[in-house]
């Protein structure tokens, strides 16, 4: 079951379809005395949770109530520490939003990881920092991170449900270096990113929980060009497929970068606050309060 709902079904199909075959999965698992698989179940359904842009707070619970058994698990209880982390920073439970540390892990563990499954642990680690970063605002550090990266998530773990997230939490600081500083390596980094979204939607890969983020890549691709009007558009899609299908989180970035485009080229300050504004409505929803704050004191500065 976890299997099929985690490394395949939710290619083709929304993310969300696999959060009750994972807990069907578990109950199963957990009848049969198969602690290992049950825990891997669990966290397969809190990844898909947390794609799907379901309330942080939610997910945090189920990490409360699981984490403490799941620990006696070497791999999937570190796996479900570090998301834990990730959520808790998400949240803003924590002192510094970008480093996980915290109630739910210590990053300073990595260094110190030395089981047989170091290599994996450690590229789960750094897709989880690059999807903070990605919500955190923190280009910088994320694109140095995307560079560093580059496929290796998608290369060493094939299938799995996370790599749904690994291309927008990489191609969006790439495409905002891109557009910053229109140096080739960025230029060339996300457009092979925006490539490999497209190649994944024109294969059936991706069809119910990236579309959006090939329009966001679209959009983004289009100001590069010049192409104002076409940005624009590309946005306006983006953002309506995403809301309608649940993506929360994924509306909220949206909603940001068209304000931030709109800012940038000072086309409309009264529409980039609307979007702004709807911007922290989905990030409240979601349960992204670090987020909501930095929002609301980037209306309170530039508009």
């Amino acid at each position: 079951i976890f299997l099929v709902w985690f490394y395949v079904l939710p290619w083709p199909r929304h993310i969300r379809d696999s959060e009750r075959p994972l807990i069907a999965g578990y109950h199963f698992a957990t009848d049969c005395g198969d602690t290992r698989m049950s825990f891997f179940c669990i966290f397969g359904k809190l990844i898909a949770d947390l794609i799907s842009g379901r309330p942080l707070r939610q997910i945090d619970d189920v990490c409360r109530a699981f984490v403490p058994q799941i620990a006696q698990s070497e791999l999937v209880g570190t796996l479900m520490r570090i998301l834990w982390q990730t959520v808790l920073n998400l949240i803003g439970q924590c002192e510094d939003v970008n480093r996980l540390v915290g109630e739910g892990w210590n990053e300073l563990e990595i260094a110190l990881e030395e089981s047989p499954h170091s290599p994996y642990v450690k590229n789960h680690f750094k897709a989880f920092k690059s999807y903070l970063y990605l919500f955190n605002g923190e280009h910088k550090r994320s694109v140095d991170l995307a560079m560093e990266r580059q496929d290796q998530f998608l290369e060493d773990n094939p299938g799995s449900a996370l790599g749904l997230i690994d291309l927008i939490s990489r191609g969006m600081p790439l495409f905002d270096a891109a557009q910053r500083t229109k140096k080739k390596r960025y230029i060339n980094a996300s457009n092979k990113i925006r490539k490999t979204c497209k190649t994944w939607l024109q294969n059936g890969n991706g069809v119910g929980s990236v579309v959006h983020h090939g329009m966001l890549f679209d959009a983004e691709k289009a100001i590069l060009e010049g192409k104002v009007e076409d940005a624009k558009g590309l946005y306006k899609r983006g953002i309506a497929f995403a809301s309608r299908a649940g993506f929360v989180q994924d509306a909220a970035l949206l909603h940001e970068r068209y304000a931030t485009f709109l800012l940038s080229r000072k086309i409309n300050s009264e529409e980039a606050r609307y979007h702004l504004e709807r911007a922290i409505i989905f990030y409240q929803e979601w349960g992204a309060q670090s987020r909501v704050q930095f929002i609301k004191q980037r209306v309170s500065a530039q508009l």
